[in-house]
């Protein structure tokens, strides 16, 4: 008989998707951003060695090298798009729980889009939030930055770049 083993992954796990949520709401600027813009940048903060295979704009190519390094041995995916696909329930679960704490607008939510609310990140969850930032700071400001702006749909917008949505029939 062969001996069962358990492997946890933060990908999975509903409390830490609502920390990723959580530390992307404390550095996007105030705005309301599309549902599926912040599904693609929570699915690159939980992989940042799959920000490499992202089409970059011709603005940001330089940065790509920064990212290259944190390719990892061990945390390689076989196929981004199903383990995007797999995120989708934890992400709507985590952001309907912000939703219920009054984090983001309920209202925003339900027409598809995330919105900050003036409710404030509790002091601790905010500290430990910024504490993994500092850990990671070209990727949190990557994706607080530019992947926030760029527009989202077509060839040269978010889900054409990333190849995490299928865009063929988005409006240019």
């Amino acid at each position: 008989m062969g001996a069962l083993m358990l492997v946890y992954h933060p990908a999975f796990d509903f409390h830490h998707c609502v920390f990723r949520m959580v530390r992307l709401l404390n550095k996007l600027p105030a705005a309301r951003y599309n549902l599926e813009r912040i599904r693609v940048l929570d699915f690159y903060l939980l992989f940042p060695s799959q920000i490499p295979s992202m089409r970059f704009p011709t603005k940001l190519r330089g940065q790509r090298k920064r990212f290259e390094d944190l390719a990892n041995k061990y945390d390689q995916l076989v196929d981004p798009y199903q383990v995007f696909l797999r995120l989708e329930p934890f992400q709507t679960e985590a952001l309907g729980s912000l939703a219920a704490y009054a984090l983001i607008s309920a209202e925003a939510l339900n027409e598809g889009f995330v919105e900050r609310t003036a409710t404030q990140i509790p002091p601790r969850l905010k500290t430990i939030a910024e504490a993994a930032d500092e850990k990671q700071p070209d990727v949190i400001r990557l994706l607080a930055g530019p992947l926030s702006e760029i527009p989202m749909y077509g060839r040269d917008g978010l889900k054409g770049r990333t190849h995490l949505f299928e865009c063929r029939y988005d409006p240019a």
